[in-house]
């Protein structure tokens, strides 16, 4: 495989780009084949960068996706790093500047991580020396002790032998009973503090379990209420007046006296329909979406549960979309954060909302414990995110693995916004 890379190289180097390709591929199979990760990524990387170069831009991001997944699953940050730089200039070449953005973006967080990283190997590495050299000291100070003493015990070993023995033979079962004690002591001391940490933990999560319920149960009805009101309001009261209009309008020889009274028929129809049609709550009216998302994600990493980053982009176009689409994703936000806080154990969490060409995305990441996304999706919350994604003629994608995190995608075409 190694050869095979170099091969490819110097096939680049010449501008043979079809041989460049094809050892590069191979490269790449083998690698995945034996399970040699390094090989795997090196050869798909540079299967993308020969795409780069011919400019086919449209194979080179299909490549580059399947790098960047699986370097995600792997958390390999430096191929993260590496898939993101070509994915920035293919975007870039092609004029889309907002992926190209998008893409800076995340490659900030992960070159701020492999930086991270590389800070933490280098603090312990000092610490190592730091340690090291300690014990060089107090090795060198205990040699010279050793060397002082060693005249000192050697003349008074012989005096003190036969004391020593008669001693021992009264205090070791002393010695003994005393530290069966301690340990004793020791561990009921250590199981009652991990009974109090543990009986705290579940009263925190008790309430905050009940506190989301709560909040959910009140809008969740909100919503029930508005919507009921509103359908009663066009079905019923918007049934009866077009009813009336038609019996009017049925009626001969006095349709100018009644003309007056069929425009206000006409009138009340349409405020009735307006009204429906707005029994949205009044905090999306009047403030900003991105603003209230926000307000609402900065209220949960208060707590200091979970340390959440929300990214929208563009902020001005996302807050013109319609309200009913504003509130659905309102909605799905919190039903994602209520999962990941009762089950995900994450202590970070990732929040990408982007508005490109005709397509409206959201990114949800938690580095949380992750689950098999084939058998742990029924549950009344994943439901209520489907059911909502339905209802927007959305798509949704989940890719989790255990201990891994979440990654949750959903796609709403634009001709849904207004």
């Amino acid at each position: 495989m190694e050869v095979n890379l170099k091969l490819g190289r110097l096939a680049e180097i010449e501008g043979d780009y079809d041989r460049a390709f094809e050892q590069y591929n191979e490269t790449r199979e083998k690698g995945l084949k034996a399970g040699i990760t390094v090989f795997y990524f090196e050869g798909t990387i540079r299967v993308a960068h020969v795409f780069y170069k011919e400019k086919n831009y449209e194979a080179a991001t299909a490549a580059l996706s399947t790098a960047y997944v699986n370097a995600i699953e792997r958390e390999n940050l430096n191929y993260q790093k590496e898939v993101l730089e070509i994915q920035r200039r293919t975007f870039a070449a092609t004029g889309d500047y907002q992926n190209a953005y998008a893409v800076m973006t995340q490659l900030d967080g992960v070159t701020s991580q492999i930086r991270a990283q590389q800070q933490q190997r280098l603090n312990r590495e000092l610490e190592v020396q730091y340690e090291t050299l300690q014990k060089e000291k107090e090795i060198d100070s205990l040699q010279e002790d050793q060397i002082l003493k060693a005249a000192e015990l050697k003349r008074q070993k012989t005096i003190k032998n036969a004391f020593l023995i008669g001693f021992l033979i009264i205090l070791i079962p002393i010695f003994a009973l005393l530290y069966v004690y301690y340990q004793k002591l020791q561990a009921q001391s250590q199981l009652s503090s991990q009974q109090e940490e543990l009986n705290k933990q579940k009263m925190a999560a008790l309430k905050q379990e009940q506190e989301l319920n709560l909040i959910k149960a009140s809008i969740d009805g909100q919503d029930e209420e508005r919507k009921r009101i509103a359908q009663e309001l066009h079905d019923s009261i918007g049934g009866n007046l077009a009813g009336i209009k038609l019996q009017l309008a049925s009626l001969d020889g006095t349709s100018k006296k009644l003309k007056p009274i069929s425009d206000q028929l006409d009138e009340t129809y349409q405020l009735v329909r307006d009204i429906s049609h707005t029994l949205i709550p009044k905090k999306f009216r009047e403030h900003e979406f991105t603003g209230l998302l926000q307000e609402y994600l900065n209220s949960i990493s208060g707590t200091g549960q979970v340390q959440i980053g929300f990214h929208p982009h563009p902020k001005g176009k996302i807050n013109t979309i319609d309200e009913k689409e504003q509130l659905e994703l309102f909605n799905i936000v919190k039903e994602l954060m209520t999962n990941t806080l009762k089950h995900a154990e994450a202590t970070k969490v990732d929040i990408h909302l982007s508005l490109i060409d005709d397509e409206l995305s959201l990114l949800f990441e938690d580095n949380g414990n992750g689950f098999d996304a084939t058998v742990a999706t029924d549950g009344i919350g994943f439901q209520n995110i489907k059911n909502r994604v339905a209802e927007l003629k959305g798509k949704l994608h989940i890719d989790s693995t255990l201990k891994r995190g979440t990654i949750i995608s959903i796609e709403i075409p634009i001709h849904k916004i207004s």
